[in-house]
């Protein structure tokens, strides 16, 4: 090693001791900030708060109605979160307050075991709330039945309905339901609802240590019951968005209201008789919070914490919550002919947001401090380039090998087809770009469903202006998508195999589909079997890479940038076993390489001729037929047509007239 290559190892590792301590230092200061914000909200409750005056005929009690089913150990804890002193009044007060003069208020606890194995009996859970009350069901999978049951039991005028018993309520929710009861009329009470813990319950291996032990000691270290409102943080919001919205909930585990309310609106709609009640509590919650006679209140700075339980949706991994999700959807289309929309009434919020609620993160406490991290460097660069009069950079986040192709592969010369090839079929370059020519088939098609397969960054998805539906693996969207949009990170011989998905997501047909997942041909073969399936019969399947302009790019093994893989071979497969489907090849580029595009109509979503024969030409795939040994070969067999004509036979004239 040279003196100068000694000196930069030196530096280097300077450098590296330095950040070291400079990242040090940064989390001790974040941790001493932190706690800087518990102390102040701390104070805060001592010294100030708002509280309206009290009316002579202010309530003087509350009804909680718990649900549980098989948490004989979770129910206890819930209870806990119920009781006066934890809720704060009087001397054994836990929300930091200490405050004996607080009015003493009558707390009625109904429990509605939902028939579990082992029965629930007031012995168990008496020396947390004495005087608990139980309703035992059985014979119904659904809680909506214990629940409409135990309103009518219900001796208070207010009301506050838990649907999961696994729920633990912060400190404060009693109170600010009490200060609430004395503004308005007909008020419909929302306790926003998280997930316990440092990582979202339904992303963790089902082998993991007992949930409820790891609570019990996370929760004990925190100081918690003591200090109530330490559950934010140890909470995660139940989501796996990048963000969300803290004003726009679809349900809430404690809704609260007056019994007036209940009796004009109605309890638990009783036809969701499914386990776990369905979509059950998001009716409810829909119906009251949008009758124009009611007030929503959003309670921003209390929370219902949902402990880990294996639970119907928040037990079980994406996929199977997905499929259970869409189930729920489906039978809630079957009783009233629609899916509930997001909520779309805006809220009045009530109560002092704590410093800890407002910076709940969603799927991670690890993501949250990251995401927190990212954004602050991205705003710098940001300001940078703004600072300076640049445009920003685009930028892409990903795990995965680089992104940039150009540097993970070497790239082709260019074969310069693009202006000789544009000149000679009457159109201009931009004409001939693979995007544009997307583009155009959205506009003048005009389709109401768009399929997509292989979404990458949604650079082609974006242009669809309808719903949307795309299927990747590995998608990592930097596209804005502006219209209705569902994506799955799923292949896509996975989410064809499953018949209920598409069923669900591609009824009513497809309009255009377009075809740019895995780059080799018994792959894309697969698509389009699958895709014309769900295909309306005058619709038009786009196969990307079908022409490419060389034969480096048309191997199965990707060694440039620029890479069709053998996705050519399709056209004379298809050719050959659909000779009643009308394939049009035209030639696509992307940047200067051609790639080519097949156009697919005269479909057929019921023709079993390529399923019937698949195994033939998966095995004549594997014999090397159609394999083309010169780009020439490879052209014959494409037999690709001028844009303009292809477009003609689509039935789209004069579309480049002005070129011509």
């Amino acid at each position: 090693m040279s003196l100068e290559s000694a000196g930069f190892e030196a530096r280097i590792a300077q450098l590296e001791h330095q950040l070291e301590w400079v990242t040090r230092q940064r989390d001790e200061f974040s941790e001493r900030t932190t706690q800087l914000a518990s102390y102040v909200d701390e104070l805060t409750a001592h010294r100030s708060g708002i509280t309206p005056a009290r009316s002579s005929e202010a309530p003087r009690g509350i009804t909680f109605i718990v649900a549980a089913y098989n948490i004989p150990r979770q129910i206890r804890r819930t209870l806990l979160t119920l009781t006066p002193g934890y809720q704060g009044f009087g001397n054994d007060s836990t929300d930091g307050t200490g405050d004996a003069d607080v009015d003493v208020v009558d707390v009625q606890v109904i429990v509605v075991d939902n028939g579990s194995d082992t029965p629930l009996e007031t012995s168990d859970l008496d020396d947390v709330v004495p005087g608990v009350e139980l309703i035992r069901v059985d014979g119904h999978p659904s809680p909506v039945f214990g629940l409409n049951k135990a309103i009518e039991s219900a001796r208070h005028d207010t009301i506050a309905m838990m649907i999961d018993g696994a729920h633990l309520l912060s400190p404060g929710v009693i109170r600010s339901t009490m200060e609430i009861r004395q503004l308005f009329e007909n008020p419909v009470i929302n306790v926003p609802q998280y997930l316990l813990g440092a990582e979202a319950q339904n992303l963790l291996p089902d082998d993991r240590p007992d949930p409820f032990e790891t609570e019990t000691a996370d929760l004990a270290e925190m100081g918690w019951p003591e200090q109530g409102y330490s559950l934010f943080t140890y909470a995660l919001k139940a989501t796996e968005v990048a963000d969300r919205n803290p004003f726009q909930w679809a349900e809430t585990n404690c809704l609260i209201t007056t019994r007036e309310v209940l009796e004009r609106c109605g309890g638990f709609d009783e036809r969701f008789d499914e386990p776990g009640a369905g979509m059950a509590n998001v009716e409810f919650f829909h119906r009251l919070t949008h009758d124009p006679d009611n007030q929503y209140v959003l309670l921003a700075g209390e929370g219902s914490f949902h402990q880990d339980h294996h639970g119907t949706t928040t037990g079980v991994s994406v996929d199977v919550r997905k499929e259970r999700v869409d189930r729920f959807h489906q039978r809630n289309e079957e009783l009233f002919g629609y899916r509930f929309p997001a909520l779309c009434r805006s809220p009045f919020v009530y109560g002092v947001v704590r410093n800890d609620a407002q910076t709940v993160p969603t799927i991670s406490t690890s993501y949250g401090i990251e995401r927190g991290r990212v954004l602050a460097n991205l705003a710098k660069i940001y300001v940078d380039h703004l600072v300076v009069g640049q445009e920003p950079p685009r930028l892409h986040l990903t795990s995965r090998v680089p992104q940039d192709e150009h540097v993970a592969r070497p790239p082709l010369t260019p074969t310069g087809l693009l202006e000789p090839r544009a000149e000679a079929i009457g159109v201009t370059p931009a004409d001939l770009d693979y995007l544009g020519v997307l583009a155009r088939l959205h506009e003048l098609r005009k389709p109401k469903l768009y399929l997509e397969i292989g979404v990458d960054n949604g650079n082609s998805m974006r242009l669809a202006k309808c719903a949307r539906v795309g299927l990747d693996p590995d998608f990592e969207l930097t596209m804005t998508q502006a219209f209705p949009t569902k994506i799955f990170k799923i292949r896509s011989d996975s989410f064809f195999a499953n018949e209920g998905w598409c069923a669900n997501h591609l009824k009513g047909g497809v309009d255009l589909a377009y075809v740019d997942g895995m780059h080799l041909s018994e792959y894309v073969l697969r698509d389009i079997i699958n895709t014309e399936r769900w295909m309306n019969e005058d619709g038009l399947i786009v196969v990307d890479d079908v022409f490419p302009d060389r034969m480096e790019m048309a191997g199965r093994e990707r060694d440039f940038a620029a890479w069709c893989g053998d996705v050519y071979r399709v056209v004379p497969i298809l050719r050959e076993y659909r000779p009643d489907l009308t394939i049009q090849v035209v030639e696509a580029f992307a940047g200067p390489y051609r790639k080519g595009l097949a156009m697919i109509s005269g479909l057929k979503p019921g023709d079993p001729t390529l399923v019937d024969a698949y195994d033939e030409i998966e095995q004549r795939l594997a014999d090397g037929d159609f394999t083309a040994t010169s780009i020439e070969e490879l052209a014959s067999w494409a037999q690709p047509v001028p844009l303009p004509d292809a477009f003609a036979v689509l039935g789209h004239t004069d579309v480049f007239g002005e070129q011509q």
